[in-house]
């Protein structure tokens, strides 16, 4: 498909002028990246912005490692050593993440951290998923879906690709794994539930049944989403997802977490409070905060100002 098919997001009160980057609510943000996958910058500076915030609690959960690229990928030639793909961790990395973690767990006491990484689902990856578990009790496991098949969907270098696409087979196929991804039983939260957005190449039949049967799934097993603020900073800019499937989520009673998908120290907690106001807007009251050893608590949603 051409670039007509491409549509901003934006510009309805969660759209990018609406946002601002110190914008923020004192909410446990579960989702966090740093140098360990394809963020800059330390566990430790993640949280220490925590503290300086006041949140109660922050995640990091940079992405898995990998011992063979996503199925049709092959290796990148610029990948670090130990990596098979440039965002990945290296498996031979993640006992120095975990010990880094708890490192900053120690250091910043008022602050609950999280042991916790990004698995990304795609047919067949539950056998490294289950030995991941296996290797360290984490205490949240955030599930995502960035790749339809060999598409990298969230990829810059992709944009030539949806251009050639047709975004009705992409969003289709897309909320058939994310639907896969809630039955599994792998995961605790689904990150960034609507990401095939993220560069505004919109489907032409209206998305309602994929929600649905995605948030039946999620719904079924217990499993929560998150209000992922870094698509206020994406070409989209909007947060992940938007108010009709927030709506629809709402309806299924599918519940919410927080997340900023921060990628340095000075995007945590970026954009909170429009997720807030936005989880209102949708019907919420309530979000649910992760704890040490994947326990949650229900908590009531701040006011918002």
């Amino acid at each position: 498909m051409s670039g007509a098919g491409r549509s901003r997001l934006g510009g309805k009160g969660m759209g990018a002028g609406a946002w601002k980057q110190e914008s923020m609510m004192i909410l446990p943000d579960t989702h966090t990246h740093t140098r360990w996958s394809d963020g800059v910058g330390e566990i430790e500076a993640n949280v220490r912005r925590a503290a300086e915030l006041g949140l109660p609690a922050i995640a990091c959960t940079d992405h898995m490692p990998l011992q063979s690229p996503p199925p049709g990928l092959t290796r990148p030639e610029d990948a670090p050593p130990g990596r098979q793909t440039t965002w990945h961790m290296a498996w031979q990395d993640l006992p120095t993440y975990i010990a880094d973690v708890e490192r900053a767990r120690a250091a910043y006491p008022q602050v609950e951290v999280l042991v916790a990484l990004e698995f990304d689902y795609w047919p067949g990856v539950e056998p490294v998923i289950e030995e991941l578990s296996r290797v360290y009790p984490w205490d949240l496991r955030l599930g995502s879906v960035h790749y339809v098949g060999d598409f990298g969907i969230d990829s810059d270098e992709e944009i030539p690709r949806w251009e050639r696409s047709d975004p009705d087979a992409v969003w289709e196929a897309y909320f058939a794994l994310l639907t896969e991804a809630a039955s599994s039983g792998l995961f605790d939260l689904i990150g960034h539930a609507d990401l095939v957005k993220k560069f505004g190449f919109l489907p032409r039949r209206d998305p309602g049944s994929w929600y649905d049967a995605f948030l039946t799934a999620a719904a079924a097993s217990g499993v929560a989403i998150e209000l992922n603020t870094a698509g206020l900073r994406k070409p989209c800019a909007e947060i992940y997802p938007g108010l009709a499937f927030l709506r629809a989520a709402r309806a299924h009673g599918v519940p919410i977490a927080f997340g900023s998908d921060a990628h340095q120290a000075s995007q945590v907690a970026a954009g909170f409070d429009a997720a807030v106001a936005l989880a209102r807007s949708a019907g919420y009251e309530e979000y649910v905060r992760f704890r040490p050893g994947r326990k949650r608590e229900v908590c009531p949603l701040p006011t918002v100002l």
